[in-house]
């Protein structure tokens, strides 16, 4: 594990310190007091002599130890700074040079190490890039700065376990450092994590590699081969330009050329996807209004603030009625349930209906058994349906095995931590005077 692991490289490193402290004062005590000591010149030779090759021998180990240090330290350098190839940095050219520098790290490396690296690469690039979920958990969610400390350290801890997975994949399964190794099975071994991550637990789909190409000339696979299309070329430009660098030291320049032009075809291909039109209008343009109520969290959930919602969005939205085809308010914009917020939901009804405007709006609606909430959007109007999201955040929606700890969370009360994933269920009964339908 790899937890195990630097507890062993750390203490060994410790123990070498204290070696090298007790082997110099060991070696000046000897000397000074060579004098005074009862002993014969050959003795002190032969100890002297004991005492300078453990001395040689224990600064080697120091060297080799504070060598993978620095390489540790390199691979959580490099995942942190992937973390900025993202919005709202999108240094782009990040997502390609930190994969191929870890991937670099990984040649001279036993699966064992290559996972370490990792999940040392991991610590990085998902604590710098979601540490925001302590502030949601500890501000928004009111629990305990060492509670959310701990909450958040562990979603790192549990990310970071997919750079270490394909590490050590990689390295065991294709120990040779060849082109099939890197050019083909680094960005698949890759790509799997990152399909695996995608569903794993409802799916954490936060800093897919190809997110951070949307101002390069890669986006241009997205309309094709969507998020992962563009992930896989990014990896696939790592994992040519790493190739490269090794032809280039062993003089192969035929293979080193053939990898920079394969570079060159893939973001030259991209840019060229990017002008092509890949949708068509058809029909009169839709007139869409976005509202944002901008309410302060510390307010929002609070009972005390619920008309505040209420209030401004309807203020917001009345001199839109009729105006804009289609009105959308934003995830959870009204802070109760939909049982309880029936009357507010029939007025904006008659009014969507009314005007023939479509209002879409975020509500928590309780599931039929009262022991939980889904994250439903409500459509009013002429159609009326309702939506229960499907694929929850992890600790933003919901808290991962919460039922095997139900005391603690509910001593830590999470607001909305106990959402429900939706099905697709034909209808949904709702305390409101309009028929809504699931979709």
């Amino acid at each position: 594990m790899p937890q195990q692991m630097v507890l062993i490289e750390y203490s060994r490193g410790f123990l070498l310190i204290v070696s090298l402290v007790i082997t110099h004062v060991c070696v000046c005590s000897e000397i000074t007091n060579r004098g005074t000591l009862s002993k014969t010149k050959g003795q002190l030779k032969k100890n002297f002599i004991v005492y300078h090759f453990h001395l040689q021998y224990t600064c080697y180990l120091m060297k080799k130890w504070l060598k993978t240090l620095y390489v540790d330290l390199s691979a959580l350098v490099l995942g942190a700074l992937l973390a900025f190839a993202f919005a709202p940095y999108e240094v782009f050219p990040f997502a390609v040079i930190c994969p191929a520098g870890l991937l670099a790290l990984w040649l001279k490396e036993s699966p064992q190490r290559a996972s370490w690296l990792g999940f040392t690469f991991g610590l990085g690039y998902f604590g710098a890039g979601v540490y925001w979920v302590f502030h949601s958990i500890h501000v928004f969610g009111n629990v305990p700065t060492i509670v959310a400390g701990l909450i958040t350290s562990a979603l790192i801890m549990a990310l970071a376990l997919f750079p270490a997975a394909v590490g050590y994949t990689v390295n065991r399964y294709f120990p040779v450092n060849n082109t099939a190794k890197l050019v083909y099975a680094f960005p698949a071994i890759w790509l799997f994590s990152e399909w695996i991550r995608s569903w794993l637990c409802t799916g954490f789909p936060w800093l897919f590699l190809g997110y951070s190409q949307t101002n390069s000339p890669l986006k241009g696979f997205a309309p094709i081969f969507s998020v992962y299309g563009v992930s896989f070329a990014v990896l696939l430009t790592s994992a040519l330009l790493v190739n490269a660098v090794l032809q280039l030291r062993q003089k192969a320049y035929r293979t080193a050329y053939l990898s920079l032009f394969a570079i060159t075809v893939i973001w030259v291909t991209g840019g060229l996807c990017n002008l092509i039109p890949w949708t068509q209008p058809t029909g009169q343009p839709l007139s869409v209004a976005l509202i944002q109520g901008n309410i302060p969290q510390s307010l929002k959930w609070s009972p005390d603030h619920i008309q505040l919602s209420f209030d401004r969005y309807e203020k917001l939205t009345e001199p839109l009625w009729g105006k804009d085809k289609l009105i959308i308010w934003p995830e959870a914009a009204i802070p109760m349930p939909l049982s309880q917020a029936s009357g507010f939901i029939n007025i904006m009804d008659d009014k969507a209906k009314l005007t023939g405007s479509q209002l879409i709006l975020g509500i928590p609606i309780a599931t039929p058994d009262r022991q939980g909430y889904y994250n439903g959007a409500v459509t009013l109007g002429e159609h009326n349906e309702v939506y229960l999201k499907r694929r929850l955040v992890p600790f933003g929606e919901y808290i991962p095995s919460i039922q095997f700890l139900p005391r603690l969370f509910n001593f830590m009360n999470i607001p909305l931590s106990d959402m429900v994933a939706g099905r697709p269920d034909k209808y949904h009964s709702l305390n409101c005077r309009c028929q809504l339908r699931c979709v």
